[in-house]
């Protein structure tokens, strides 16, 4: 009985040592306790990623990718900027700065968050932007907008979402975010996206691979992305074992290795 007592207690010690999620961030790479580093933005308030999207074999991944733009990235649209060697943008006038950031995502790429770095230095002088997508022949399209308003004076960050944009590169000829503002410094604005599956078609390709097989829809995809053919005229042979030859085409392939030696 003595022993269970003294297995408990050491159990409890060593999860009470364990910092929480919440407490850990990335920084230069490596996961830290949050304590550590200096100025680490507080958890927001609002929906924190990875909201409320299904983890499901309908996506590529179960964690968001990140995509990120920066003072240097900017496109100014209407005003005059400083750009303070790439650290923030930030009106040099009385007037608001429009900027634009391009948004360059994998075709297909569901987007559901955008979250903007900012220091409003005067609270009244907020800021305003959204995201858009511009069509073959011109035409403007809002995807989301908003303003996020500061709760102090000084570096902050606001989120809008979810947004739930699948991005569509055939149709759209590049999407950007605009953020206009007056004396608020702009520090970046992140994206947080997901990699999708295609929908499966009506007609099954490989007659071993019938529209109710479990991995039906992952296996047209291979073979729609020209990464596949299968294994002989109409078929696939899914529960057949893939030699590492067959595996390197496979990655070859998806991933475009080696072209023109980089």
């Amino acid at each position: 009985m003595r022993r269970t007592c003294v297995c408990v207690l050491v159990v409890a010690a060593l999860l009470l040592a364990v910092p929480t999620l919440a407490e850990q961030v990335k920084f230069l790479g490596a996961v830290v306790d949050a304590g550590a580093v200096p100025k680490v933005p507080a958890v927001p308030t609002v929906a924190h990623p990875p909201g409320n999207v299904p983890e499901d074999p309908n996506w590529g991944i179960a964690n968001w990718i990140i995509y990120a733009v920066g003072p240097c990235d900017g496109m100014l649209r209407q005003g005059t900027w400083d750009q303070n060697n790439c650290q923030w943008l930030q009106s040099t006038s009385a007037t608001d700065i429009y900027v634009g950031f391009p948004v360059h995502l994998p075709n297909g790429a569901y987007l559901d968050y955008m979250r903007v770095f900012f220091n409003q230095t005067v609270l009244a002088d907020s800021i305003s932007g959204g995201l858009y997508a511009v069509g073959n022949y011109g035409g403007l399209t809002t995807i989301s907008s908003g303003s996020p308003a500061a709760i102090s004076s000084g570096d902050d960050y606001q989120q809008w979402g979810p947004i739930g944009y699948t991005i569509d590169t055939q149709n759209n000829t590049f999407m950007f975010v605009a953020i206009y503002g007056g004396a608020t410094r702009i520090y970046k604005v992140v994206l947080y996206y997901k990699l999708q599956i295609s929908p499966a078609p009506a007609t099954a390709t490989f007659n071993d691979v019938p529209t109710n097989y479990w991995a039906f829809r992952h296996i047209e995809a291979l073979y729609t992305s020209g990464i596949t053919a299968g294994c002989g005229t109409g078929i696939f042979c899914p529960e057949q074992y893939v030699k590492r030859s067959e595996m390197a085409v496979y990655l070859a392939k998806a991933l475009g290795l080696d072209y023109h030696n980089q």
